[in-house]
């Protein structure tokens, strides 16, 4: 076979046309995510929306670096700010979520960029303590909105933790200490409860009683 008659071929690439969409979602900064507990295993997932978003893909996993699993998509609202409540976790387990924004367009499915992670865990009980004038010992704390109720535990200077006082929910989100003697070094740590599901303990408080 000539050079003549060889046919000449060519290959013609044919590449994608980025949308205007998806340029805007990769402009975007990645999502900043924040949570706050809301109750016994749920966790409140809030970030700030993005305009250029028809929705918001959450994923979860068990190890911070390991494979994550999409577990809900959000869709976009009207809202400034968008939640997401992340229920029925379980106590003593890790996990880790970070979310991304999608755009949908012809049918195919445009992400942006993923969001910082976090850890999605179920949080200690955000507690207080202070000395009230009548030489009392005030605890009082967040009330988880799924809460049966609450444990308190006290200790005496270097004793033995011991339970005294099963608050059921609906009642005060507070518990003052009357039993309490000038000198002493009072110690208190309490966690909720709902059914048999007990929570961790919240971080312990201290208190010399003047």
């Amino acid at each position: 076979m000539t050079a003549a008659s060889r046919s000449a071929r060519c290959e013609v690439f044919v590449f994608g046309v980025i949308s205007d969409a998806e340029k805007e979602l990769r402009r975007m900064n990645a999502i900043r995510l924040d949570k706050e507990m809301k109750g016994l295993g749920c966790v409140l997932l809030s970030w700030e929306a993005q305009d250029s978003a028809n929705g918001y893909k959450i994923y979860r996993a068990t190890v911070k670096n390991g494979k994550y699993s999409a577990i809900y998509n959000c869709p976009a609202t009207d809202d400034a700010a968008i939640e997401f409540l992340d229920s029925k976790l379980k106590n003593g387990k890790n996990y880790y979520c970070k979310i991304r924004p999608y755009q949908r367009e012809h049918g195919k499915m445009i992400y942006g960029k993923f969001s910082n992670v976090i850890a999605d865990n179920i949080g200690k009980p955000r507690v207080a303590l202070e000395e009230n004038v009548m030489g009392m010992l005030e605890i009082s704390w967040d009330d988880y909105y799924n809460a049966d109720g609450y444990i308190i535990y006290r200790k005496i200077n270097k004793g033995k933790w011991k339970l005294i006082k099963k608050r059921k929910d609906g009642e005060y989100i507070c518990y003052i200490d009357k039993n309490v003697k000038r000198k002493q070094q009072y110690s208190y740590k309490l966690r909720a409860y709902k059914g048999k599901t007990i929570g961790p303990y919240s971080n312990v408080l201290k208190v010399k009683a003047k």
